[in-house]
């Protein structure tokens, strides 16, 4: 270690001159002439304002006693008795130390350890010099990097049109002064909004309209009136033509709307004297809207900000998945709507519990509904119309279950099918074709070989419903024996079911093929069109995939490249049963014998992969999970593929219609 002393000696005319060594000192050393007992009294004055001064208060402190070789030199505690060295070193580390002529090197070795002992300590004022300093880079460093971050946001702010607004302070005080705020009432709000003549254009103003349109319309009406209206806004308002950078981005505009719809889902808010909250009240339940720059938790500057490709199409996060309902709070209120509609009319199709048609569903049973079924489970009821709730994630569940059990060349026909005989006339061909598509997509990047595996047929879709009638009207009945055979009001039930199912199912199945060219045989053009329109029992088809290089799954992003064979075994003009939704008084085809059956000295074959449980693979944080999420929240993903004008056509619902926009995705 190195150590600088200065010995500014004890003369009188220099003392003054003192204070221009104190700066950065750690220590102090006093030498007192043992001897000098006359002198005592201004030592004592001299060490009592020394210590004193402001830049040596912390400094340790060395007493050497001088000339303890004389007789009548005084000894260590009489000397720190006389200076009163405890009270004027009270808080400072120090000590008294001898020294005697000739010099004795061990005490001056003593002295010199003591020293550098003290210089050493953690409480001298070297170290915490050393901390200081470390503790001022730190803070200094806090700041650079708060200040880089509140540039980023700024930028961020006037780059995207969406978010920012002039916070500089923190999340607090952004909302008192957002709450300070004197708002005119909502309707003339949306009406400078759409005539382009508001006053001002910032985050706050977002927010605003994204919650008006929220509330008013719902999420799916909701998010197509905040793109539009922030587009139109931004292109035609003098106040962003005066700003430079302030272009629509669509990626932002999705975040913060998606945001503000969050957090409305997930907090229900008092109402204020009977009326429904307002904005400032919203604002107050969730404070962290006010952070402009709260994207950047979920997406990295270069992909929000610095990618063109953000601006024209919503983008997925990359740091973290954005938060997602994936709860029953919709559902709920699904539940209450499928009562209402489904219970007012006795024996009305719905997914009404059986044996309750015309009333609502029991405590039991909606206390039931939150609990969480396994898929198989959940598939069953599906295929019975045994949900109590439907919306966009049961409907995407629903096609995952199906896809889980069967697979995608079975699985994904038996999907199409179920869907169009639950929605009856509220079918929409191409939507359900599309989401099917997606969710393929979605999984076939991780799950490929449990996905297309191939896997036994399902049963057909009107008995496994017919059964489950009957079963539910024995239990109805009180009766103890299982039903019979014979025909009963379940069956006749069943039976127009099985009409109308056959007939939406063939019209899907139809509008395919056309999309794709692929021509129908026999009975599926011509004279037979009319009877498989009737949904007569012989005129079912069954879709079998061609062998050549451009056969593809219907997951591959257009039709499927398959041929409809219309051939019965008789060589008539129906098909044979099994190929979809086949009449209640019909078996199953059997499966065709296999090459591994035939030969008795081939291994077993071991069973194909499986898709993991829905509620497993959505919370296992892969990158399926993340886009299977993004697929439940966002329920208007096809907008980003379809014109409004033509998905929402009588033609898209009756028939598959292509994309007009941007193609499917591909497996391919």
């Amino acid at each position: 270690m190195k150590i600088t002393f200065w010995d500014v000696g004890g003369c009188d005319k220099i003392r003054p001159l003192w204070r221009h060594y104190f700066q950065n000192t750690d220590g102090v050393l006093l030498f007192v002439d043992s001897n000098d007992r006359d002198r005592i009294p201004e030592v004592k004055e001299e060490f009592n304002r020394l210590l004193n001064e402001e830049e040596l208060r912390e400094s340790f402190c060395l007493v050497v006693a001088s000339k303890q070789d004389l007789p009548n030199a005084m000894s260590l505690a009489e000397i720190s008795e006389v200076l009163d060295l405890p009270t004027m070193m009270a808080g400072r580390h120090w000590v008294v130390m001898p020294t005697r002529v000739p010099t004795n090197k061990q005490e001056l070795d003593k002295h010199l350890d003591w020293l550098v002992a003290a210089v050493k300590s953690d409480n001298s004022v070297a170290a915490r010099r050393v901390r200081q300093e470390a503790e001022r880079q730190q803070e200094a460093q806090r700041r650079e990097q708060n200040k880089q971050k509140e540039k980023q946001r700024q930028e961020a702010a006037k780059a995207s049109g969406f978010g920012g607004g002039g916070a500089t302070g923190g999340e607090m005080d952004v909302l008192e002064r957002w709450l300070a705020v004197v708002d005119e009432p909502d309707d003339e709000f949306l009406r400078k909004l759409e005539d382009y003549t508001l006053d001002s254009w910032d985050h706050r103003t977002h927010l605003r309209l994204a919650w008006l349109y929220l509330t008013r319309y719902g999420r799916r009406e909701g998010l197509g009136r905040i793109h539009s209206s922030i587009r139109n806004f931004i292109a035609n308002s003098p106040i962003t033509k005066r700003k430079t950078g302030t272009t629509y981005h669509e990626t932002m505009t999705y975040f913060w709307a998606h945001m503000v719809h969050f957090c409305m889902a997930s907090m229900k808010m008092p109402q204020q004297q009977g009326k429904e909250p307002d904005f400032k009240t919203f604002l107050l339940f969730n404070p962290l809207l006010t952070n402009g720059g709260l994207f950047l938790h979920y997406y990295s500057k270069d992909l929000m900000l610095n990618n063109p490709e953000s601006r024209k199409q919503v983008a997925l996060p990359d740091k973290r998945p954005l938060p997602s309902l994936i709860t029953p709070v919709e559902s709920i209120k699904q539940l209450q709507e499928n009562q209402a509609r489904f219970g007012g009319k006795k024996g009305a199709a719905g997914p009404a519990a059986p044996g309750h048609a015309g009333s609502q569903l029991p405590a039991a049973a909606a206390a039931a509904a939150a609990q969480p079924i396994s898929d198989d489970d959940f598939l069953q009821r599906f295929l019975a119309r045994r949900l109590d709730r439907w919306g966009h994630a049961t409907m995407l569940r629903a096609v995952y279950c199906c896809l889980r059990a069967h697979g995608r060349r079975h699985g994904g026909k038996l999907a199409l099918d179920a869907l169009a005989a639950l929605q009856g006339e509220h079918a929409h061909t191409t939507l359900n074709y599309f989401w099917l598509t997606m969710l393929t997509a979605t999984l076939a990047a991780e799950h490929s070989a449990a996905l297309f595996a191939e896997r036994p047929p399902p049963p057909p879709l009107a008995l496994a419903l017919a059964k489950e009638q009957e079963e539910q009207h024995a239990k109805a009945e009180g009766a103890a024996e299982p039903p019979q055979q014979a025909p009963s009001a379940a069956a006749t039930g069943a039976a127009d079911f099985v009409s109308t199912a056959k007939a939406a199912a063939a019209a899907a199945v139809a509008a395919v093929a056309g999309m794709a060219g692929i021509t129908l045989g026999g009975s599926a053009t011509g004279g037979g069109g009319g009877a498989m329109a009737r949904g007569d029992a012989e005129e079912w088809v069954e879709v079998r995939a061609v062998a050549s290089s451009s056969a593809t799954s219907m997951g591959d992003g257009t039709a499927p490249a398959a041929a409809l064979d219309t051939s019965s075994a008789s060589g008539s003009s129906g098909p044979s049963p099994g190929g979809g939704v086949a009449p209640a008084s019909s078996a199953p085809a059997p499966p065709a014998p296999s090459t591994a059956a035939a030969s008795t000295a081939a291994p077993p074959i071991p069973p194909p992969p499986q898709l993991p449980e829905w509620s497993a693979l959505l919370a296992s944080g892969s990158y399926a999970s993340v886009r299977l999420q993004e697929l439940v929240a966002d329920e208007q993903r096809y907008l980003a593929h379809y014109n409004k004008k033509t998905v929402f056509s009588d033609a898209a619902a009756a028939n598959f219609v292509p994309p007009d926009k941007k193609p499917l995705p591909t497996t391919v």
